[in-house]
């Protein structure tokens, strides 16, 4: 073949590809900002290819190592053009290739004023690290709420146990006729009654879980019975 385009020659070397690309450029209309010049020294290139390669899985719908490289490849230029760029991309991005060099234009140009990061990049790790404090909180707080809730729950039951020996104790007492002075070890003197309204108060307690529910709901009902046995036996 006579055409030196098929052996290596670029596309700024061929004078066909070159005359076709700016009867192009005067014929698109191009963003205001693709005027401003990049200079790549002042970016960050392992940046912007990771979202070079996020933009092109999500425009085509996979990774394509060809496009990547001649988006990189472009960049690699002393002087880079956006709206080149775009002439090249067309083939490859069809109509979504001048929003994505628009894009990593303007990204360029805020990484050139931010240290080689974009501006966008570092709002977006901001955000990302408050929604993540966020979440660490929300789980801290959670914890200790059921943390609390499970101390509550082991009071409830402590509290059925004491209910019960306390009303066996009344049951002898009134059974024999006459306070009887002597209690189980361990266990405190209540005035008559008074363990039936610790009852009571043990009963209305609320609990915010299905599991402390569940407890309560089990000592409400021992009580009853025991009642009801209590009355049965007077």
């Amino acid at each position: 073949m006579s055409g030196g385009f098929f052996r290596g020659t670029t596309s700024e070397q061929d004078t066909r590809f070159s005359d076709k690309s700016k009867k192009m450029k005067k014929s698109l209309k191009f963003p205001p900002h693709f005027d401003r010049k990049v200079n790549m020294n002042l970016v960050k290139r392992e940046v912007i290819s990771i979202w070079i390669r996020e933009q092109v899985i999500s425009v085509i719908g996979f990774e394509d190592e060809v496009i990547v490289g001649m988006v990189e490849n472009f960049l690699s230029s002393a002087d880079p053009d956006p709206k080149e760029m775009q002439i090249q991309l067309t083939g490859f991005l069809n109509t979504k290739t001048a929003k994505f060099v628009s894009e990593l234009w303007q990204l360029l140009l805020s990484a050139m004023d931010n240290d080689g990061i974009p501006k966008e990049f570092i709002e977006k790790k901001k955000e990302e690290l408050k929604a993540k404090k966020i979440e660490e909180e929300r789980i801290f707080n959670e914890i200790r709420k059921r943390q609390e809730m499970i101390q509550q729950a082991q009071q409830a039951q402590q509290q059925l146990i004491n209910a019960q020996n306390e009303m066996k104790y009344e049951s002898n007492n009134n059974n024999n006729g006459h306070n009887n002075t002597s209690q189980p070890v361990g266990l405190q003197v209540y005035e008559p009654g008074q363990a039936a309204r610790r009852t009571k108060r043990a009963r209305q307690s609320k609990w915010d879980t299905d599991e402390p529910i569940k407890i309560i709901t089990k000592i409400v009902t021992e009580i009853e019975m025991m009642k009801k046995r209590d009355l049965i036996e007077s």
